[in-house]
Order: structure tokens, then sequence, then C-alpha cells
């Protein structure tokens, strides 16, 4: 299952991650609230994805989604 299809927790404990490349949003959330182990593990495996480095990620807090 990809746990980042699935939410339980509030907006507030959502972060947004961008490409520090790019500024681009990489379509996910990281929940704030999970275990730092799931939060790695996710970071790692969209830094995979977009065939950037996890350092290349910058967490922005969630305010709107988007393009809203």
């Amino acid at each position: 299952m990809d746990r980042a299809s699935v939410w339980s927790s509030s907006a507030f404990s959502r972060q947004l991650p961008y490409s520090r490349r790019t500024g681009e949003w990489l379509g996910e959330f990281v929940d704030s609230e999970w275990p730092l182990h799931l939060r790695q593990e996710q970071l790692q495996a969209m830094a995979e994805r977009h065939g950037i480095t996890v350092n290349d990620i910058e967490l922005r807090d969630y305010v709107t989604p988007p393009g809203d």
C-alpha cells in the first residue's frame, strides 16, 4: 500500500515536498506526525522517483493545496 495516499491526520501535520532544484511540488504530502523512519523511507522513495537526492527536497508547511 502506498502510505502517501492514506491520510488520517489533520492538514496541520502535513508538509509539502518541493524540489530545491526546480521549485516544483513533488505531488505528495509528508505527515510530520509519522514516525521518523517512515518519513525517511517516504522521502527516499520520493527522491528516487524524481531522480534527485533527499537533500534536494524542501518541506514546506501545508497551507493550501498547490494549484488552488
